[in-house]
């Protein structure tokens, strides 16, 4: 019996150990600025939705935390800048929902071999397009109450945009990478990526719609980001980058 126990001991400590060489990503991205409201869209009356007036969501910012929802940060794998896997193929659904004539989630994850599920949750007809580079491009009428199953087995080299033909307001970005490291910052500019290799050097890619964060403010310092990217020595256990700042002209609404 002290066999079985010291055996299993040991397999704990091995698990613990295995488990322990991870790392993971947090940082916050904040406007360095006075933050915009968010705008109503202009919509001909005979478009209008019946849920009410519609928001332009290509930049919203929390007016109190000044948190920048909706930034997107990745580990850039493209011409092997960074060495990631092979990972197993994933086989998740995803739900992009219509309703009030927006799309919901605004920005959609995923992972090569996922695929993404297209609800009308409104009362009229949609036609989204997805505007894909490695998969097969979609162009989709979906009547009310109605879902369609979009699959995507290649990863994208950037992110996807997808528009309704019917209301030209609405908008949403899709990214099918080839690994798990990615994150959305939530209302208040927060992003978490777990699971990361320790004790190793990665390079980021930062996305945002509405412009370009290559100049940000990190303790105090200017520091430059080249082409939205940035490199990380990663340790074991959580590695917070602290608060981001990002400067009100880097950002604009339309």
């Amino acid at each position: 019996m002290k066999y079985i126990v010291a055996a299993f001991c040991c397999f704990l400590v091995a698990v613990t150990n295995v488990q322990g060489e991870t790392a993971t990503l947090k940082m916050r991205f904040v406007f360095d600025g006075v933050p915009p409201p968010v705008k109503q869209i202009n919509i001909v009356p005979a478009l209008a939705p019946a849920g009410g007036p519609v928001l332009d969501e290509r930049l919203i910012i929390d007016p109190v935390s000044k948190g920048i929802r909706n930034v997107v940060v990745y580990a850039h794998t493209d011409r092997g800048e960074t060495k990631l896997g092979p990972f197993a193929r994933s086989d998740n659904r995803h739900r992009l929902a219509m309703s009030n004539d927006r799309f919901d989630p605004h920005v959609l994850i995923a992972q090569a071999g996922d695929a993404i599920e297209l609800v009308n949750r409104g009362r009229v007809q949609h036609n989204p397009v997805l505007s894909f580079f490695a998969n097969q491009p979609r162009d989709v009428q979906i009547p009310p109450g109605v879902s369609r199953l979009i699959p995507v087995p290649r990863p994208e080299p950037a992110p996807i945009p997808v528009d309704c033909n019917r209301h030209p307001w609405m908008h949403a970005y899709v990214f099918v990478l080839d690994h798990p490291f990615v994150a959305c910052s939530d209302s208040e500019g927060s992003i978490r990526i777990a699971g990361l290799p320790a004790n190793t050097r990665l390079t980021f890619r930062v996305f945002h719609e509405a412009g370009r964060i290559n100049r940000v403010g990190i303790l105090g310092e200017e520091t430059e980001w080249p082409r939205s990217r940035f490199s990380v020595d990663l340790v074991e256990g959580v590695n917070d980058l602290g608060d981001i700042l990002v400067p009100a002209t880097s950002l604009q609404p339309n």
